[in-house]
């Protein structure tokens, strides 16, 4: 079961990576655990491995991000 805060927005991120290509899917949740939206996408890796390593930077301008 999980936890939850109320008022707070879940960003869930997931990733798979091989040799030619990266798949990354994320999902937000409300705090009742209501899916608000989603994407999923399937790329070439050079491209993503940069765009992955952008969104850790601006993760990291949250005061609490779990990665």
């Amino acid at each position: 079961m999980e936890e939850t805060c109320a008022g707070v927005v879940k960003i869930i991120v997931d990733a798979a990576i091989d040799a030619e290509r990266m798949g990354l899917g994320v999902i937000v949740k409300n705090d009742d655990g209501f899916v608000l939206g989603g994407f999923g996408c399937v790329k070439e890796t050079t491209i993503n491995r940069q765009r992955a390593n952008d969104i850790y930077l601006q993760l990291k301008t949250f005061e609490a991000a779990v990665i």
